[in-house]
């Protein structure tokens, strides 16, 4: 369970926000499995450009700069 739930750490740190779906297809996880994951972080659903949801680490919800 500590490998999920870092690996997932990593993955949102790296490329978030995310989706379940970018989750699932991405580890290739049940639905159960990324949630159980999941659920061991502080995460937040935050907006996305173009519309919908997305997941990011409660820690890393500030906007960057474009490059």
């Amino acid at each position: 369970m500590a490998a999920e739930r870092e690996l997932v750490e990593r993955w949102l740190r790296t490329y978030g926000p995310g989706t379940m779906a970018d989750l699932r297809w991405w580890t290739g996880w049940t639905a159960t499995r990324v949630k159980r994951a999941l659920a061991t972080l502080a995460v937040v659903e935050v907006h996305v450009e173009g519309g919908g949801t997305g997941i990011v680490l409660a820690d890393d919800v500030e906007p960057v700069e474009p490059v």
